[in-house]
This record gives structure tokens, C-alpha cells and sequence, in this order.
């Protein structure tokens, strides 16, 4: 967009040409609207929306001729001009996602309020003035006409899915005519009904600008893909219809099952219930249920958290989806390989046999793969239990403390740090990856996901009390504490990553898998190290200012985890139906509850002799009676109340300790290790033995039996109870017994370990020997019979 000088011959040829310089100070940015002034121009830009179509507001402080250039240069585009119409038409073809149809295409129409004058088209650095179409890659349209002084030209840009003429319908039912001031009001209602749902008050006007920035962020995704009753899937590439409900589109889910979710049950949970039928949907059309669809098939980060993210909403009361649907798709990637076009759990066949990834496999992450797959196992083992389906919450309850097989107690920490036990890679064969430096990022390959052994240690929120076991409480705390404490040193602000600056290497605000970590000290029962750390995350990591944010705001991650932390309560574990209490910011929160958890119910967080310096919570009361531990239930809050906080400059070390949060261990927990799981064969004839191999560690300090049931397709035939003394190691045997089995494959379930075996028709030889082995016992049986006559006999 420019006003006469700027040469468009240079369009696709050179980038840099096209930009326009601008200064701040002339910016506005609201939800609804946002504004500009390109000064070398004399361009006044002004912008507000709809769901599906966006309006400009361009004033020309001088007369000339005014260029626009409409650029689909990412993909193969295809661009017309419809001059009679003060139109131009089109689509662009890129979409981040690897799926099996490639057919996915963002249609659009603009529309002007003035006459073109002038218009043409550009491929690369070819230019085809009056020419009014083109299809091909890094290609685009412009157009011209004369502006004078002072003169207001605007621009309607609608948006499709499905087709051009989709686009045109979404442009006349959502803005059919040019009142920019009418459009932005109804914008600004929308977006003020929606930030009013949370009302704050006390704290700094900084907190408050941070606060509402941060709810505006994290309501903008997932987003809404379908066009007034259907939608275009990139699953299938074919359009269908939704009636009464929005498909939903964008989920980054790796990110936002940890907190952003939550945040839009409490404040839209209609929302969650369209995008839980949408991930069915996807599920329907493509086969498998996706883990960041973008718009398809996507296979970007590790897990399968839509297990998170369903079994959420459904706990949560957000019911109306197909739940059985769901959750046949979450077994399905659970227990399944998937085609190569998406990959749902990378190496599952070695998560199920050994219980760990290993790192000598040819796939990356196998640390940070077998500690989400243990949590996503959870997710799935609670929702069976939900459905009623026992034997599959058995199975995956089991799976879920896989965790446990790339936990290391003897790992040590990096030099100066007395704590040991940390996450490690582990090969096959059972071994430890070496050298070993819990700092680490090992180039991806053996080492976990955006993150290093400090960071990822702590990801089993499922199971935090299972952590305080493997480690010990005062080796937990202490191990805590240091991962904090190193990254506030000024020595390491020198390593400069993304915005963190030398938190990296311990403590690493600005990426995913540290966002809870704060809050585990309240499960060892220090809660107050809680209100401490999570205060210096709030003040230290989110600022105002273009960097205002810790890393990328991921959809809106980051920015929950500042709207529940400021509010002083998180979702550790969000599934769990509980909220961590930290230390809040403001001196009174209101929850505004939606109608879906019954009229006019509100939850309010009332917090006595708050500041900077009282950030210790000396005492509660929940609904006017004392609250003694440090967390809530969920129904807690959708049911409406009041939360009243005391705090005070110095920790209460007596508050919120006498009960933890729940964990799916208790604090009685063996820490058993199953490993060097393993079959005698993967095919055995008819009458073969097969044995059944797996080696049981103590890892606690204590003696522990264990009882280890063996199923053969599905049915218990043979149980072991050992008894291990602290750090002992046993090898189990089991022994099948084949002589009765069918022909075909067979399951064998060992605690969390699966594998299937083949049995076939015995082979010639084994033919021969059971034929010479029948004659033989004829034989002896027919002599043995003949003695006896003879015996008989004689008695005669």
C-alpha cells in the first residue's frame, strides 16, 4: 500500500521493497481495532472486524495516485481482478500440515469503495500491467486510482474456507455495507463482554494492562473455521455441515493442554464443547485424532494431548460430544502406528514392550516422548473410568507410571550440585545414556523436547507424588529450590536465547514444560517456596513493552499461565479437577461464571494486606470456612463462593501443609521398576514353550513385594509375588504353554508391558518327532499292558 512514488515494478523481486516504515507513537491497538500512520506516505491505516471479514480505513493526507497490492506469494495463488466490481478475487494454497489430501485453499474477496483506475498483476519479478489474472507461485494483483487530500477510501477483505462465493456470502452477512465506526462498536462490545467475565481490582495499572492483554490473548484460539452451518475439513478434503455448533480449527494442543483450556471452561464453555466435537470430527474424517491440526494433519511437537484435553472437558461437565467416539480414538493412537503421513506416538511399539522410547531407535526425544506418553496414558486411564470401562483404566493406570522407567536416582547433577536423580535417555538394552549432564540439550536426539534433564524431571503432574518418592522430600525441595535460585544468578544473564537470557539452562519460563513447576512445592508440602517463586515469575518474566512476554505466547499459554498465577491459583495437572493456590497479585478477583453453570454464580478471591512485599498466605477461608490445604476442587469454583486470603511479609509454614494436592500415587507408593521386558520368540509352533522375561527393581528404600499378574489375551494364567530388598534386581520368568492355543496371534499383558506372539502348525520335523514320540508311547504303553497280563497272570 503506498501513495504514488513507490515503484511496484520491484514487487516479488525485491522484499524489502515493500516496506513501509512506521513510527510507534502513531499506533492504537484494542481489541476490535488497531491503527497506523505511514509517515513516507501520509497513509492513515485504520482496521476493526468481524469474525470473517476484515474493514479498512485509509486516509491520504496528500493527493496522488494510490497503489494496493494484494500478495499471495507463499503459495501457489491465484489472483483476479474484477474491475466493474471494485473487486478482486482469489485464493492462496499454504496450510502448515502434512495430510493425506492437499487440497486445502484460503479463498478471499476484496472490495473497494473507489474505482480502480489502473490494475495488474506480478509472477516473481514479472510484471503484466492491465493484466487481470494470474495463477501461479509468488504471484499477486495491484490496483490504482487517484486520491486527493484528506480523502477516506475503504476496503472490505472477506475470508473463506470453502469458496469465493462462500467468501462473498460471509462479506454481505457480516458487512454488507462501509460503516467502520458501526463495525468497530460492535467489536468493542463483543470484546468488552468477553474481559469482563474476569474482573480485577488493587495491583499496579501494569498488572491490570498485563492482565487484560493476556485474557485478550488467550480467547483468540482455537479458531472458528466453520462458514454459517458447514466448514471445509483438510482431513478429507470435503465440505460438511455443523449444524447448530462452530468446527474449530488450530489447536496447539502441546501447548494449551496445560492451562488455556481450563481457562475457557470457566469462561467459555460452549467453546470447549465445539472444539471436543471437532477434534471427533477430525478423528471421523482422517482416521486418527490429530495433536496440532493446522489445518490438517500437522505431526508438529510430541504427545497425543487431545487425550488431555478430552478427558478435561468431559470431567469438567462438558458432556455434549461424542465421548465413546473420542475416546476410541485415543486408544487408537495410544496402541497404533499410524500411515507416514502423520505420526501419533512416535516408537509406541518400544513404549509398550520396553515401558520407555529408547535412544538407539532412530527417533528423536525419547526422553521427553516417554514422559508425555505416560501422562497422556493417564488422561485416557481416567476417562475409562469415567465410561466405566475397568479393564482399560486398569491397563493405562499402569502405563502411567512409565515415567518411572527414565527417572534415574543415581543421575547426578552438573558440577557444584550435590542433588541427584534426573531424567536420562536410555538405551534398549536397559543402559544409561553417558555422559550425562543434567544442563544438557543433546541436539534433540536423546534428550527431551524444548527442554533439558532440569526442566523435564519434574513432567509427571499426574504423579507428583510419585516424584517426592523417587527423589525424597528433602532431595525434592532442595532440587526445586536450586533449579530457581541458578537462574536468577547474574553469571548466567550473559547467555542470551530467545527473551530469557541464560534461563535456559535451569529454570526456562519461556518455554511449556517449566509452567507448573512453581507450583510443586505445595505437594511436598511448602507451600510457601509456592507463593514465593510464583511472585517472582509474575514480576520478573512479564513485562509491558514489545517483549513483554517470557517466549512465544503459544496460543495463548503463557498468557493463562499470568491470568490463573495473577489470579493465585493453576492447574498443575489440569484433568485432576484441582487448582494449585499460589500468591495473587490483585486485591480482588471476580469469576463472572457463564449461564452454563446456572445463573448469575460468580467466584471471588478476596485477599487481605496484599503488596509486593506480603506475598505469604498466612491463613484462607472458603466460603466463610477455614481452609486448611492449598489447592481447590474445581466444583469448588463453577459452583460460585468466595476465597478470602490473608497474607503477610513472612511465610506461615503451618498453612496448606497438612494436605496435599491429589496424586495418583500416595505417599506409600513402591518405587518398582519393571524392565528388559521380553519374549523367548516372536513365533512358536504348537506344543513350544514360550517364556516370558522381565527384570523387577527396588528403587525405593525400603522392602517392597510386588505381585506380577501375566494375561494371555486378556485372562490372568500365572502370577508372581516377589520380595526385593532396597536397590535389588530380579529376573521373572513366566512360562505359556502352548500345546493348547489356536493357530494365530495371541496378546501376553504383563503389568505395563503388551506384545504379541504367533503360533503356527508344527513344521515337518516337528511332524516326525511327535509321529516317533506317539509310536514310542504306543509302544510302552502296549508292553506295559502286556506285563501286566503277564503279572495277572501268573497271580492266577
Amino acid at each position: 500500500m503506498h501513495n504514488d512514488h513507490a515503484d511496484v515494478r520491484e514487487r516479488g523481486q525485491n522484499r524489502s521493497g515493500e516496506v513501509l516504515w512506521i513510527r510507534h507513537e502513531t499506533e492504537i491497538a484494542t481489541p476490535g481495532y488497531y491503527a497506523v500512520t505511514f509517515d513516507d506516505y501520509g497513509i492513515r491505516v485504520e482496521v476493526t472486524s468481524t469474525m470473517r471479514v476484515g474493514l479498512l480505513r485509509l486516509t491520504f493526507e496528500n493527493s496522488g495516485n494510490a497503489h494496493i497490492l494484494i500478495d499471495t506469494h507463499l503459495g501457489t495463488g491465484w489472483s483476479k481482478i474484477i474491475p466493474e466490481n471494485n473487486e478482486i478475487v482469489g485464493y492462496s494454497d499454504v496450510g502448515l500440515y502434512r495430510a493425506p489430501t492437499g487440497e486445502f485453499k484460503g479463498y478471499y474477496v476484496v472490495t473497494f469503495s473507489k474505482q480502480f483506475t489502473s490494475w495488474g498483476t506480478y509472477q516473481g519479478s514479472t510484471k503484466n500491467p492491465g493484466n487481470t489474472e494470474v495463477r501461479a507461485y509468488n504471484s499477486g494483483a495491484w490496483v490504482s486510482f487517484p486520491v486527493s487530500a484528506g480523502e477516506v477510501v475503504y476496503v472490505k477483505a472477506s475470508i473463506s474456507f470453502i469458496s469465493v462465493e462462500q467468501a462473498r456470502y460471509n462479506m454481505q452477512a457480516e458487512i454488507p455495507g462501509w460503516d467502520f465506526d458501526g463495525v468497530r462498536q460492535q467489536a468493542r462490545q463483543k470484546w468488552n463482554q468477553l474481559l469482563s467475565m474476569i474482573r480485577v481490582e488493587g495491583g499496579t495499572d501494569a498488572d491490570k494492562i498485563k492482565f487484560y492483554t493476556a485474557l485478550y490473548h488467550a480467547l483468540l484460539l482455537p479458531r472458528v473455521s466453520s462458514e454459517y452451518g458447514k466448514y471445509f475439513s483438510a482431513f478429507d478434503a470435503r465440505v460438511h455441515t455443523c449444524d447448530g455448533w462452530e468446527f474449530y480449527n488450530d489447536f496447539s494442543m502441546w501447548d494449551t493442554f496445560r492451562a488455556l483450556q481450563a481457562l475457557q471452561i470457566f469462561l467459555v464453555p460452549e467453546r470447549v464443547r465445539d472444539m471436543m466435537r471437532s477434534l471427533v470430527a477430525m478423528y471421523e474424517q482422517g482416521g486418527w485424532m490429530p495433536k496440532w491440526p493446522n489445518p490438517g494433519y500437522s505431526s508438529i511437537m510430541i504427545g497425543t494431548h487431545g487425550d488431555s484435553l478430552v478427558t478435561e472437558a468431559y470431567l469438567k461437565g462438558i458432556t455434549d460430544f461424542d465421548v465413546q467416539k473420542a475416546y476410541e480414538a485415543m486408544v487408537k493412537n495410544a496402541t497404533q502406528s499410524p500411515p507416514p503421513f502423520y505420526e501419533a506416538r512416535t516408537g509406541i511399539e518400544d513404549y509398550m514392550t520396553l515401558g520407555y522410547c529408547p535412544t538407539d531407535r532412530g527417533y528423536r526425544e525419547s526422553v521427553s516422548l516417554t514422559l508425555e506418553y505416560a501422562y497422556d496414558d493417564w488422561c485416557i486411564a481416567q476417562l475409562a473410568k469415567a465410561l466405566g470401562k475397568d479393564n482399560d483404566h486398569r491397563y493405562f493406570m499402569q502405563r502411567a507410571t512409565n515415567w518411572r522407567n527414565v527417572y534415574n536416582p543415581e543421575a547426578p547433577g552438573e558440577p557444584g550440585n550435590p542433588y541427584k536423580g534426573y531424567v536420562q535417555g536410555r538405551k534398549s538394552d536397559g543402559t544409561w545414556e553417558e555422559p550425562f549432564d543434567p544442563r544438557g540439550y543433546y541436539a534433540y536426539i536423546t534428550q527431551p523436547n524444548e527442554g533439558n534433564p532440569w526442566q523435564y524431571t519434574w513432567f509427571a503432574p499426574h504423579d507428583v507424588q510419585g516424584l517426592i518418592d523417587a527423589m525424597g522430600k528433602e532431595n525434592f525441595i532442595g532440587k526445586l529450590e536450586r533449579l530457581f535460585e541458578k537462574s536468577e544468578e547474574p553469571s548466567l544473564l550473559a547467555d542470551n536465547r530467545f527473551t530469557e537470557q541464560g534461563r535456559v539452562r535451569y529454570y526456562w519460563h519461556g518455554n511449556e514444560p517449566s509452567h507448573h513447576i512453581a507450583y510443586l512445592f505445595v505437594y511436598a508440602r511448602a507451600p510457601w517456596r509456592t507463593q514465593y517463586w510464583v511472585r517472582n515469575v509474575l514480576e520478573t518474566r512479564y513485562r509491558l513493552g514489545p517483549h513483554g512476554l517470557p517466549g512465544n505466547d503459544d496460543c495463548g499459554q503463557m498468557s493463562a499461565w499470568f491470568i490463573f498465577s495473577s489470579m493465585g491459583f493453576y492447574p498443575v495437572c489440569a484433568p485432576s479437577l484441582t487448582y494449585v493456590i499460589g500468591s495473587p497479585i490483585f486485591d480482588k478477583i471476580t469469576i463472572n461464571l457463564p449461564s452454563f453453570y446456572g445463573q448469575n454464580k460468580k467466584f471471588e478471591i478476596i485477599v487481605y494486606n496484599n503488596s509486593p512485599t506480603n506475598i505469604y498466605v498466612q491463613s484462607a477461608k472458603l466460603n466463610g470456612q477455614p481452609l486448611e490445604r492449598a489447592w481447590l476442587w474445581h466444583s469448588e469454583i463453577i459452583n460460585g463462593g468466595t476465597l478470602e486470603l490473608w497474607m503477610g511479609p513472612n511465610p506461615n509454614t503451618n498453612w496448606g501443609v497438612s494436605e496435599p494436592p491429589p496424586s495418583m500415587s500416595s505417599s506409600t507408593v513402591s518405587d518398582i521398576l519393571l524392565s528388559n521386558f521380553s519374549l523367548s520368540a516372536n513365533s512358536i509352533s504348537r506344543g513350544d514353550i514360550l517364556k516370558v522375561k522381565v527384570t523387577v527393581t527396588n528403587q525405593s528404600s525400603r522392602v517392597v513385594e510386588k505381585t506380577l499378574q501375566l494375561k494371555l489375551d486378556g485372562i490372568v494364567v500365572d502370577s508372581r509375588t516377589v520380595s526385593l530388598q532396597p536397590g535389588e534386581s530380579l529376573p521373572v520368568v513366566f512360562n505359556i504353554y502352548s500345546h493348547a492355543l489356536s493357530l494365530g496371534t495371541h496378546t501376553i499383558d504383563l503389568e505395563n508391558f503388551q506384545a504379541s506372539f504367533v503360533v503356527g502348525t508344527p513344521g515337518l520335523g516337528s511332524t516326525f518327532i511327535i509321529a516317533i514320540i506317539s509310536v514310542a508311547a504306543f509302544i510302552v504303553l502296549a508292553f506295559g499292558f502286556y506285563v501286566l497280563r503277564m503279572k495277572k497272570g501268573r497271580r492266577r
